[in-house]
């Protein structure tokens, strides 16, 4: 069981550091915030071809017309911006993004096991971005302890790696849920620890 924060340190304090903001907010929009390291790609992955997560333009496609997107990563924004060339989401004409956070805006949680885990604390967007809140926003992650601040809005979704590229279909399923979700006022009144049971047929 994971117990509150000995200590946190919001790693910069300056409203703009660690954002790189590409888009404006559109009206009536939820925020997909996603997380970049094995959720979008493989970061340990040399093999080129097997980089992005199979059908990640077509899932980031669909996403754009109920959502905002955001991608937030757990290094730096240099490694950030190298990844986002390489996968080719800068300027796609399907989708765009509204924003690029760093590492500099996770904050340090002493978990119960004794490690210290950077966390990614919700009210650091909304901060930047008042239009969104606990209501509309939902986190995409593959790691849990990102979900310690705002349990209620987290989605975990499996881990990608290169290796598995031919039997990865985890934004398959994930597209149809965000888009069912999308319809409800506030997204905190769903459980999405549970997201796999509600998945709709749909095709690619």
């Amino acid at each position: 069981m994971t117990k509150l924060p000995t200590k946190k340190k919001l790693r910069n304090s300056n409203k703009n550091a660690g954002f790189k903001v590409t888009g404006i907010p559109r009206e009536e929009k939820k925020l997909l915030i996603i997380n970049v390291n094995f959720t979008l790609f493989d970061s340990l992955s040399s093999v080129d071809e097997f980089y992005g997560r199979p059908f990640l333009h077509i899932f980031l496609g669909k996403m754009y017309k109920y959502y905002d997107i955001g991608l937030w990563t757990s290094t730096t924004m240099e490694r950030l911006e190298g990844h986002v060339s390489k996968l080719d989401i800068e300027n796609h004409p399907d989708y765009k993004i509204l924003f690029y956070a760093d590492a500099s805006v996770t904050v340090d949680v002493k978990m119960s096991h004794g490690l210290t885990v950077q966390v990614k604390p919700l009210d650091t967007i909304w901060k930047r971005f008042p239009q969104y809140n606990s209501t509309n926003t939902l986190l995409c992650d593959a790691m849990e302890d990102n979900f310690f601040f705002n349990p209620l809005n987290g989605i975990l979704v499996e881990p990608y790696y290169y290796d598995l590229y031919k039997e990865d279909d985890e934004f398959l399923k994930l597209a149809p849920y965000l888009e069912w979700v999308a319809q409800f006022k506030d997204v905190t009144k769903i459980n999405h620890k549970i997201w796999e049971t509600r998945i709709v047929a749909d095709s690619y």
